[in-house]
């Protein structure tokens, strides 16, 4: 008995997955016996009688369990036995396993990280990342990185493994835990159209993870019905309920609050009157051409019926416009619509005795050419120079370009940034989105120079001139430079320019910047100069007051003795009742000058009698200087008597 095999090596290779096909011819002799495929020694896989020249053949559909696999054909009679191996050495396809950490559950903003492992024998292997099915680009690594993950990526990630055998895939559910959010392809508020005395019913589609609890805020004074809360899948719910308004002041906002344990969400619900309604809703006007706005009154008799259109941007109410009403309509025509037309528009009818109003709004876009809000020159440090100019634009720019005589500049010198702007629409000012652009000139600039800035969308261009007046008309305020910047005023008649009514942003139409050392040097001076003066001004006051005290101590003096002699006879008239003493034979009491202080009063100065005194003009000058009144009354009261001498000469009574 002989075995010959069909296979020209005892080992097989294939494919993971593909079909093998063994033989085995032997030469049974004789007696005769039996031919058997056996796997695993134990496993047979088929068996054949052997008589003389026998071939037995077995096919298996390849799996990754019979990698390196042994088959055995078995020959066997009563008096032999022989057995010839083969081994099955398979190429196997990528087998991948997953695992997120730090688990597949968790809260939002955590940092997520998922394995994706491979076991295979056949290299390279190429790794490929989906979300939902869809594949994740630029992301060819065994790890995946979230740093941050939201509720949006709440789902089902794989990860898909392939070499030249084939693909392998594993997927993973990972869950978000996050507040409740409005769906994509829904408002906030949530516009219905409600009747008076009729339920209306509202909805809306909300995510969160877990399931929220949903409660009423605000009322409005209508009659609400219990908030139903119906789960649409894991982390979607739709959330309903009625509201019934029984009087026109019930229409407006009402308030749902849905809330889990990673916070809430309030939502909006808007419930405006079918009685009058506005259409369209929301309309866009290309510049200069004209649209129509249509307001319904929907009663029964619409007879004795006016209507009025409100203007307003964000809350500012600008103007009231007549409509033409015909029947229960109103049309509002906005003819040669510019960006002073754009706003919310409401419809009002009213009658003897009642008013409807539309509790939605009409809003109005026009498209056209870029327009001018304001144009600022702002000083920097030093020799910098900032240009800044505002504009609004529906659609967006598509370009901005900074030019200096007509020669574009480098576009790393300038920005875009979105803004706020201001206008002035109807006498009142309004807050509009706009746009920002700066260029800043870092070198020295010449004020001959002409700076402009051309900002273009697809409906035109707008050009703002930076002329020599506004480069050199500076204006210095202590250690800042102030510039005054003006804009054009445009009344609504004027259609050539669309340049905004004479606004600038700042609320002081200034712009200001630091000094220079030289100019800083400058102030310090003038400063310096200005308390020199203040130092040498009252040091001039206090030398003048000095001389004049100086000047009143030098007129303190004696007293003269024809005076006193003049005032003892003046005073003797008055003193009947001192006894008189012999003068002949005086007794002489040496009497000491007084220093009398002249005081700056209105002197009580007696005439002169020369006949008496028979003083000369000196004596009478020294008279003429004497004390106030009360010098006299003080040495009267000392009740002496005086007698009076002259060691000079004769004395003249």
């Amino acid at each position: 008995m002989q075995i010959t095999m069909s296979n020209s090596s005892n080992n097989i290779y294939a494919n993971e997955g593909s079909e093998i096909e063994v033989g085995c011819e032997v030469d049974c002799g004789n007696p005769p016996g039996t031919l058997d495929w056996v796997r695993d020694e134990y496993i047979v896989l088929k068996t054949k009688t052997c008589h003389n020249t026998t071939f037995i053949s077995t096919r298996i559909k390849s799996s990754r369990s019979d990698h390196m696999t042994t088959l055995t054909c078995i020959a066997n009679n009563s008096y032999d036995q022989l057995e010839m191996n083969i081994t099955i050495y398979l190429n196997l396809l990528p087998q991948v396993h997953m695992r997120a950490e730090p688990s597949s559950v968790f809260e939002e903003e955590s940092k997520l990280t998922i394995f994706c492992i491979t076991e295979t024998n056949t290299f390279p292997v190429n790794i490929q990342w989906l979300f939902e099915g869809n594949i994740i680009q630029e992301e060819n690594s065994d790890v995946l990185y979230i740093d941050k993950v939201n509720r949006n990526q709440f789902g089902q990630y794989s990860c898909r493994a392939t070499n030249r055998v084939g693909s392998g895939q594993a997927n993973i559910n990972i869950t978000v835990r996050y507040k409740p959010y409005l769906q994509k392809n829904e408002s906030n508020p949530k516009l219905f159209k409600a009747v008076i005395n009729y339920p209306t019913h509202v909805d809306v589609m909300i995510q969160s993870f877990p399931r929220p609890e949903c409660s009423w805020t605000d009322t409005n004074g209508g009659k609400l019905a219990i908030i139903k809360v119906a789960e649409i899948r894991a982390d979607v719910f739709a959330v309903s309920s009625t509201i019934m308004l029984q009087k026109e002041s019930q229409f407006g906002l009402y308030g749902i609050r849905a809330r889990n344990l990673y916070g809430s969400i309030d939502i909006k619900i808007n419930l405006v009157s079918r009685v009058v309604s506005i259409h369209p809703l929301n309309i866009s006007c290309n510049v200069s051409s004209t649209i129509e706005l249509e307001c319904f009154l929907t009663i029964n008799d619409s007879s004795n019926w006016k209507s009025l259109w409100l203007h307003s941007i964000k809350g500012n109410k600008l103007e009231e416009r007549p409509g033409i009403t015909l029947g229960n309509k109103s049309t509002l025509t906005i003819a040669f619509c510019d960006y002073r037309d754009i706003g919310d528009y409401t419809c009002t009818w009213s009658s003897k005795n009642k008013i409807y109003s539309s509790t939605h709004q009409a809003t109005v876009a026009v498209f056209g050419s870029p327009i001018l809000a304001s144009r600022n020159v702002y000083r920097q440090t030093g020799e910098s120079v900032l240009l800044r100019v505002k504009f609004y634009s529906v659609p967006e720019p598509i370009s901005i370009v900074w030019l200096e005589n007509d020669k574009r500049l480098h576009l790393n010198r300038s920005s875009l940034m979105r803004t706020i702007v201001a206008f002035k629409i109807s006498n009142t000012e309004v807050i509009v989105d706009g746009f920002s652009s700066n260029l800043l000139l870092e070198e020295p600039i010449s004020y001959d120079n002409q700076f402009s800035c051309q900002v273009t969308n697809e409906y035109g261009y707008m050009d703002v001139l930076f002329e020599e007046r506004m480069l050199i008309g500076s204006i210095k305020d202590g250690n800042t430079i102030t510039k005054i910047v003006q804009t054009t005023t445009l009344s609504k008649s004027n259609t050539s320019s669309l340049k905004p009514a004479g606004y600038t942003d700042e609320p002081t139409h200034t712009s200001t910047g630091t000094l220079t050392n030289d100019q800083i040097y400058i102030v310090i001076c003038g400063v310096v100069l200005v308390i020199l003066f203040i130092v040498v001004t009252v040091f001039i006051k206090n030398q003048i007051r000095i001389n004049q005290i100086h000047k009143r101590a030098d007129r303190q003096t004696v007293v003269p003795v024809v005076s006193l002699q003049y005032q003892e006879r003046e005073r003797s008239s008055d003193l009947p009742d001192v006894p008189q003493r012999n003068i002949e034979n005086p007794e002489y009491e040496e009497i000491h000058s007084i220093p009398i202080e002249v005081e700056t009063e209105e002197y009580l100065t007696p005439e002169h009698d020369s006949s008496k005194s028979g003083s000369d003009s000196s004596i009478e000058r020294q008279y003429l200087e004497l004390g106030p009144p009360h010098t006299y009354e003080e040495i009267s009261l000392s009740r002496r008597e005086l007698h009076v001498y002259s060691t000079g000469g004769d004395m003249h009574e």
